[in-house]
């Protein structure tokens, strides 16, 4: 069902993204924020995967229409869910430093730059 070039270019985003999650929090941050960096990072896998399938399923769909649902309804629900994450994670340890956003930040330009194009390239076809 994954196609190849999904499979290996998902890879590539989630290798560097997990190393700059890794590295960030070694070296950049000056709280413990891994718990939320790794739970951010494994919603971006499973959307990220889920939106692959439904966008497949809906490019071969007889409705016109159906793929770009697909893809309004990942860009608002993205961006509900994310928003909710860092709401709650800042209300939730308000004592801890705000600089987990720019790994959190630097994980959502990767995946969101992956999936445009994937998207693009299967809108196409």
């Amino acid at each position: 069902m994954l196609s190849k070039r999904f499979i290996s270019g998902f890879l590539m985003c989630s290798v560097a993204s997990l190393a700059g999650i890794i590295l960030s929090q070694e070296y950049l941050l000056k709280d413990d924020h891994l718990s939320f960096l790794l739970i951010s990072f494994a919603y971006f896998i499973a959307s990220c995967v889920l939106v692959h399938i439904f966008a497949k399923r809906a490019s071969k769909s007889d409705n016109k229409y159906s793929f770009s649902r697909v893809t309004l309804l990942n860009t608002f629900s993205k961006l509900v869910v994310l928003m909710l994450l860092v709401v709650v994670y800042r209300l939730t340890f308000p004592e801890k430093s705000i600089d987990f956003v720019w790994p959190f930040l630097g994980c959502y330009i990767l995946f969101t730059i992956f999936e445009t194009r994937f998207l693009m390239k299967l809108a196409k076809s």
